[in-house]
């Protein structure tokens, strides 16, 4: 990363306004994640009338647009890690690895959830995306205050926060 630090401090400054950007895309798409998990339960709750099928596909495509918001935060890190400064560096594998671990405790959760009893299922269900959501979003804004500051993010492998 040497190399980078020898770049203009113009190229330094825009790297560190990508890395907050994307931290504030991954906010955007988990938050979307949430509406179109609202408007899933929402769905269920109303069952075979005229409006559960309608917000069961307002939420479905809700809930894509949070997928692809997601994607755009992962392409934008993969891409901005190799010509970041070492600081800003830490804070594209954070965010390249946040991704990747939300996605392996959301397979987790999803396959749990598929393995209990219907009535407890909903329940373990609803705590563990709180949970899943809730360490995102920690990680998230954590990253941005390190990032203000204008510190590396401290141990950027870490599974927890």
């Amino acid at each position: 990363m040497a190399d980078a630090e020898s770049r203009p401090v113009a190229d330094r400054a825009e790297s560190t306004r990508n890395a907050r950007s994307n931290y504030l895309v991954y906010l955007a798409g988990i938050g979307v994640s949430v509406v179109s998990g609202i408007l899933f339960k929402a769905a269920g709750s109303v069952g075979q009338e005229p409006v559960g099928p309608t917000m069961l596909l307002a939420g479905s495509l809700v809930g894509l647009s949070a997928f692809a918001l997601l994607i755009v935060g992962l392409v934008r890190a993969y891409t901005g890690r190799k010509k970041a400064e070492e600081t800003t560096a830490s804070h594209f594998r954070v965010q390249i690895r946040t991704f990747w671990i939300s996605l392996l405790y959301s397979v987790a959760v999803a396959l749990v959830t598929m393995i209990l009893i219907p009535e407890v299922a909903e329940i373990v269900d609803l705590i563990a995306w709180f949970a899943v959501d809730g360490w995102f979003v920690t990680r998230c804004v954590k990253g941005l205050a390190h990032l203000i500051r204008r510190q590396p993010y401290p141990n950027p492998g870490t599974w927890l926060w």
